[in-house]
C-alpha cells in the first residue's frame, strides 16, 4: 500500500513564522528597554501582554501547518510583516523641532489662561501679590521634594524629578524664589519670544507615545545666550526668579533662572515621563 504524504501548508508557515519573529522582536525590545524610543514604561504591562498574544496565535497557526489548502494567499502576510521591517530598521532617540517653544512651560498655557493680572487679584479676593507670595511660602514649607535643599536654598533636578519640579515652579513660583537650581538639558533658542538674553533649557517629555512628545522646560536669562547653539547640551546654575511676558497686551509672571554658571554637558538619553 502506498503511504499518503501529508501536504505543507505554505500560508500557516509564513503567518506562524511571522508571528512569532515578531513576537521574538518585540521580546527583545523590551529586554533591551528599546522599547522606550516609542512608549512610556507604563505601557509595560501591553507590551508583554502583545508578546503572549503573538505566540499563541503563532501556536494556533502552526496546528494547521499541515491541513490541506488548495489556494495560499500571502498579501496578509506581508502586512503581518510590516511592524516587524519597521523594527529592524535601526532608531535612535527622536527629537522634536525646537521650534516648538509654545509647549515649554508645563502650566503655561493654563495659567496664561486663568491667571488674573496682580492688580485683578487684589481686586478680586482683596489679597495682595505679597501677601499671595508669603502664604505660598508657608504651604509649602512642609511640602518637600527629591532635590531640594531647603537648608541652603539649592534644587537639583534630575531626570526621575524632572517634571515635579518644572510643575512645581510654574505652580508656585515665589514658593522658590531665590533657590539656587541645578539642571540639565538642551537649548532652545533663535526663536522670536526669545530676548537676545534669553533661551530655554528643556527635556522632552513623554505622556504615552512618541506622538505626545513635547519640549518642557524654563527660560534662561544669560548675557552669552545669542552665542548658544540650539539643541547642543548644557548645564546650567542659576537662581529662580520671577520675570514676565505679554501676551495679548496683558503681562503674566513666569519663573525664570537668571544663569551664574553654564557649561556643555554630555546628551542625557531618553524621555521624562511625568507618570
Amino acid at each position: 500500500m502506498r503511504k499518503q504524504v501529508k501536504q505543507l501548508n505554505i500560508q500557516s508557515l509564513f503567518e506562524a513564522c511571522t508571528l512569532l519573529a515578531l513576537a521574538v522582536w518585540l521580546f527583545v525590545y523590551l529586554v533591551s528597554k528599546r522599547y522606550l524610543i516609542y512608549v512610556t514604561p507604563r505601557m509595560l504591562p501591553y507590551l508583554i501582554g502583545t508578546i503572549v498574544a503573538l505566540a499563541l496565535l503563532a501556536g494556533v497557526t502552526l496546528t494547521r501547518l499541515f491541513r490541506p489548502n488548495r489556494r495560499a494567499r500571502f498579501a496578509h502576510v506581508f502586512m503581518l510583516a510590516l511592524p516587524l521591517i519597521l523594527l529592524l530598521l535601526p532608531h535612535g532617540t527622536i527629537n522634536v523641532d525646537s521650534g516648538s517653544f509654545s509647549s515649554i512651560g508645563v502650566a503655561s498655557s493654563a495659567q496664561e489662561a486663568a491667571d488674573p493680572t496682580p492688580a485683578e487679584a487684589q481686586e478680586n479676593t482683596g489679597v495682595s501679590l505679597e501677601e499671595e507670595r508669603i502664604s505660598a511660602n508657608e504651604s509649602s514649607a512642609t511640602d518637600e521634594i527629591p532635590g531640594l535643599d531647603r537648608e541652603n536654598r539649592i534644587i537639583t533636578i534630575s531626570t526621575d524629578n524632572y517634571y515635579t519640579w518644572m510643575t512645581r515652579f510654574y505652580d508656585v513660583p515665589a514658593s522658590y524664589e531665590g533657590y539656587t537650581v541645578h539642571m540639565t538639558g538642551y537649548v532652545i533658542n533663535g526663536s522670536d519670544v526669545f530676548a537676545s538674553d534669553e533661551f530655554a533649557i528643556a527635556r522632552l517629555v513623554m505622556t504615552c507615545c512618541v506622538a505626545d512628545l513635547v519640549p518642557v522646560g524654563i527660560i534662561c536669562r544669560y548675557a552669552d545666550a545669542s552665542q548658544l547653539k540650539a539643541d547642543e547640551w548644557f548645564s546650567v546654575e542659576g537662581a529662580l526668579i520671577l520675570g514676565s511676558y505679554e501676551s495679548n497686551g496683558t503681562i503674566y509672571s513666569e519663573p525664570q533662572l537668571e544663569v551664574t554658571r553654564i557649561e556643555p554637558a554630555e546628551e542625557i538619553r531618553g524621555y521624562v515621563y511625568p507618570y
